[in-house]
């Protein structure tokens, strides 16, 4: 039987998510090694070669971008603890969209109402709004989030994410997205923004979703739209190609949000 690690992730210090598939990335050569290690401590792949550095930090293993003032501080580490959205936000989370009249705004709604059909015993609750959001969604600019289709941070004390970013540039395999990837791209930095993982990240960092599909057994939920899209079997495609949370997706979603206290990880 399947098991997947939809997983949250929690950094002492604030980390961005930047979910970045491009192939041509800039690779920055001259690291100090003070900065690998400290990288290394984290828990994540040190290697030169494969860190991007970008204008809010350093992107590793692909797709998770590292603010450089974290990596200034001496605690810098992973905490294996939970940290989602509280449970009284998750039922109202106030989502602005600021992407005017860019592409990427033009099924706003249809990102919010993926997560909101979850039903089921799920409380979350996501409500397009024009003033005092809790989340603002944007278009990027200079260089802020490097090559990375999308990027937010992760919640803090039970806060989500106050800013998504976009970068209104971007394509994969020569295309541009249009509406309806660029929702699916909004509605996977959302995933992040209350707390969820790339589905494919395995390790300590991780909480395995029971009944979910478990990575480190080799398997994976092939129809996630939470997956970080560089593994060779669940390729970006699925997120551009999505038609919602898979079922594991929401199975996770309704064990965050469960509307039984004793049931759902949020407080």
């Amino acid at each position: 039987m399947k098991n997947l690690k939809l997983s949250m992730l929690i950094l002492l210090s604030i980390s961005i998510m930047s979910c970045s598939k491009d192939s041509d990335n800039n690779i920055e050569p001259g690291i100090s090694q003070e900065i690998l290690s400290k990288i290394e401590s984290m828990g994540f792949d040190a290697n030169p070669a494969s860190i991007i550095v970008t204008k809010l930090g350093y992107i590793v293993e692909g797709d998770i971008l590292i603010p450089k003032e974290s990596l200034e501080k001496d605690y810098v580490q992973k905490q294996h603890v939970l940290n989602v959205i509280n449970c009284a936000t998750a039922r109202n989370v106030r989502i602005k969209n600021e992407l005017g009249d860019h592409v990427s705004g033009d099924r706003f709604g249809r990102a919010l109402k993926l997560w909101n059909d979850v039903g089921g015993a799920s409380t979350l609750n996501l409500v397009a709004v024009n003033k005092n959001p809790d989340i603002v969604v944007r278009l990027a600019e200079n260089n802020e989030i490097g090559n990375a289709f999308g990027s937010t941070t992760f919640p803090v004390n039970g806060v989500p994410s106050p800013l998504i970013f976009l970068r209104p540039d971007s394509s994969y395999k020569g295309q541009t997205f249009n509406a309806l990837q660029w929702s699916n791209i909004i509605a996977h930095e959302i995933g992040h923004a209350l707390g969820i993982l790339h589905t494919n990240m395995s390790g300590d960092e991780t909480i395995h979703i029971p009944g979910t599909p478990d990575i480190d057994n080799q398997e994976r939920d092939e129809l996630s739209i939470m997956t970080d899209g560089m593994d060779t079997v669940v390729p970006f495609d699925v997120i551009l190609n999505s038609t919602g949370p898979s079922l594991n997706d929401k199975r996770t979603i309704r064990l965050m949000f469960h509307e039984n206290a004793n049931r759902r990880l949020c407080n």
